[in-house]
């Protein structure tokens, strides 16, 4: 084969051949490891030159590029132009790899970098609003967000005929991403007597399950997943999450334990790894060719919970509004989602931004719920102590 063919070659499949292999300790990647360990060859690695079972380099490059064109076209067939320049935002194949390929050792980076062509210019797919959405990978969350933030607050469900809006709604958006909750194991049982923890600052009140429980519905203010007027049980999995997550404030502090009065089913979204605030999960790759569809699904959790632990200014009014996408989704898990067996959901637990490890958990009930009667509760106050 001469070099114009394999330029052409190139050309089409978007990298250069190459004869080199790579171990699972370079790669790095979870789901690349798994493809090694089904190869019983044994080969000298290019990268480490140690002895062990490799891959091909042709073979992470033809994923990588599997990933590319699920979610980007080349930009030259698809972006429209206007004066000899594109009018979307554009990526070469380079950047996109400085973006998505994430393997372990650097020179085994830089050569697959390399041998990809350099002269792609690629745009983020062209999202069609008929019968099929594609989505970016980075589209959902902040197309969700911006709609509920400065678009529309409280009308977004599509109607019959599907024609009174030219982009996918929130509705849209949470549908589909609610049929994938229990693709990732989403949906976890917490049992009866599970203990959780919740903090009030100061002493200076009735020790009560009224006190210590959550607010009245006429004093609930803004929070992370409740609009002011209708009241959650915000708490924690363990003593120590449940004061670092207080402790800014205040130096003397309430603690309730409190334990689950029945089996309860959540959202369980402590599985995201949360690295300076970015949260990541692991068992989805970009080189997973049959489940790249689940990637946007999995950034739109991490985004979400970015957003979940953010800080928010609440004196500032002007910036109430940041907390309505977060607001939005508890309330669609509370209110709308089933499981596959039609069960409902009562509450959400995230990993904790003030103590990497530690849970918290939100329960979608109100000061009733922390009340007797038992046919209507779901805590109930076990023990109190102050904290200096």
């Amino acid at each position: 084969m001469g070099m114009n063919d394999l330029y052409l070659d190139a050309q089409s499949q978007g990298y250069y051949e190459s004869d080199k292999n790579a171990c699972a300790c370079c790669a790095g990647d979870a789901f690349i490891t798994e493809l090694i360990e089904k190869n019983n060859e044994i080969k000298q690695c290019d990268f480490c030159k140690k002895r062990a079972k490799t891959i091909s380099v042709n073979c992470i490059l033809e994923r990588f590029m599997r990933f590319i064109c699920f979610f980007y076209d080349r930009a030259v067939e698809s972006c429209p132009v206007e004066h000899g320049e594109y009018l979307l935002p554009t990526k070469d194949v380079y950047e996109l790899a400085d973006d998505y390929l994430n393997v372990k050792k650097d020179n085994l980076f830089e050569f697959l970098k390399d041998q990809l062509v350099l002269d792609e210019v690629y745009c983020e797919k062209l999202n069609d609003y008929g019968n099929e959405i594609v989505y970016s990978p980075l589209w959902m969350w902040n197309e969700f967000s911006r709609q509920l933030k400065h678009e529309m607050r409280f009308f977004f469900w599509r109607n019959s005929d599907h024609t009174f809006h030219d982009e996918p709604l929130p509705y849209s958006i949470l549908f589909e991403i609610s049929k994938n909750v229990e693709f990732f194991n989403f949906v976890k049982k917490i049992p009866e007597g599970t203990s959780l923890f919740r903090a009030r600052s100061g002493n200076n009140f009735p020790h009560t399950p009224q006190a210590l429980g959550a607010a009245p519905d006429n004093i609930a203010p803004d929070n992370r997943m409740s609009p002011a007027g209708i009241s959650l049980f915000y708490s924690s999995s363990d003593f120590k999450t449940c004061l670092s997550e207080v402790r800014e404030s205040q130096s003397t502090f309430t603690v309730g334990e409190w334990v689950t009065c029945h089996d309860m089913l959540f959202l369980d979204l402590s599985q995201y790894l949360n690295q300076e605030n970015n949260y990541h999960l692991p068992n989805i790759s970009i080189f997973d060719s049959d489940n790249l569809d689940k990637i946007p699904i999995r950034n739109f959790f991490a985004d979400f919970l970015s957003d979940v632990n953010k800080k928010i200014d609440r004196e500032d009014l002007s910036k109430r509004y940041e907390y309505v996408p977060t607001q939005v989704v508890a309330e669609f898990f509370r209110h709308i989602y089933r499981t596959s067996s039609g069960e409902k959901l009562s509450g959400i637990i995230y990993p904790s931004c003030q103590n990497p490890g530690g849970k918290n958990f939100v329960i979608f009930c109100g000061q009733r719920g922390c009340l007797p009667p038992e046919r209507t509760q779901f805590v109930k106050l076990k023990t109190i102590q102050t904290v200096d």
